[in-house]
């Protein structure tokens, strides 16, 4: 009979590869008040993966697999056994370049698994028709959309959020609000991998200075901001008392 190993969380650190989840924070709001807009931060979170993707981890050994969810992407690896700088450096840089357009994202990064359910339907379903009308299934799904997500979905504000497993494996220097999650400062940051990542992709690694005043500027110019949101902005980005 199969059991349990003693330590499941360990073990699942060890053979469940890294997931990524990525949206832009405030968009329910911004579709009603500016739908230019959050189409168009949409798009630049959207290009700014497919840069990342195409043009920093082409190949088959290295390469990354997105998944568009209305304003969030999850993007997981195809080998399993890579450590959490690839995911790091991969939000920093897309956290960046949207801050750069004048938006603003959330990314969280924990463990998981994805599958291919359109097994799970009939032939019927997944052809799509219904008479005049369609039927759409989203046929990915496992524990990298749900593991993902939920790091980081009680912590608002502009936070880079990371599972706790990780925290044996993070890049010397990287600054960090300890908890559950781990809160990660992605404006006061750097490490090798994360300047490969923006240089090969063309996309911006912002300067501290930039970056604090265009984070500070959004939240100045946003008028349905919580408390609870611009705490933990400030305080995972170091911009308290600022």
């Amino acid at each position: 009979m199969y059991s349990l190993p003693s330590n499941p969380l360990n073990n699942r650190a060890s053979i469940e590869p890294w997931a990524l989840f990525i949206d832009i924070e405030g968009f329910s709001n911004l579709l009603i008040s500016d739908r230019g807009q959050a189409a168009f931060l949409v798009r630049v979170l959207a290009n700014g993966i497919h840069n990342i993707g195409s043009r920093v981890f082409p190949e088959v050994s290295e390469r990354l697999f997105a998944y568009g969810l209305g304003d969030g992407f999850l993007i997981v690896p195809d080998i399993s056994r890579q450590t959490v700088e690839k995911p790091l450096a991969i939000a920093t840089v897309l956290m960046h370049h949207i801050l750069s357009q004048g938006g603003v994202a959330k990314a969280s990064i924990s463990r998981g698994e994805t599958a291919d359910v359109s097994g799970w339907f009939t032939d019927s379903v997944r052809e799509g028709s219904m008479g005049h009308g369609l039927i759409r299934i989203y046929h990915i799904m496992g524990t990298a959309l749900l593991n993902s997500y939920n790091v980081g979905k009680d912590c608002s504000g502009a936070v880079l959020a990371l599972d706790p497993s990780f925290a044996s494996e993070l890049p010397e220097a990287i600054i960090i609000k300890q908890g559950n999650p781990i809160l990660v400062d992605w404006i006061n940051i750097d490490f090798p991998l994360l300047q490969t990542v923006a240089n090969r992709s063309a996309l911006p690694l912002l300067p501290a200075s930039e970056a604090r005043v265009l984070l500070s500027t959004y939240i100045e110019n946003q008028s349905n901001l919580t408390e609870d949101w611009i705490n933990n902005t400030n305080e995972s980005t170091t911009l308290e008392g600022v």
